[in-house]
């Protein structure tokens, strides 16, 4: 089993989940007004990305 992990570790993907926003299918069929809410709160987060990432 250890080497099953060991040959199976992908650090990129890793890091790619742990710092992607993950919106489901319903929520980018929502209106275009919550569209740009959606993005202003994704915007929100980008600009404190580093004060998140030290909490």
């Amino acid at each position: 089993m250890a080497r099953w992990l060991e040959r199976s570790l992908c650090p990129a993907n890793d890091r790619a989940v742990e710092e992607t926003v993950w919106l489901g299918q319903t929520k980018l069929l929502a209106s275009r007004s919550e569209m740009e809410r959606i993005a202003e709160k994704i915007a929100g987060i980008q600009k404190r990305a580093g004060t998140l990432a030290r909490a």
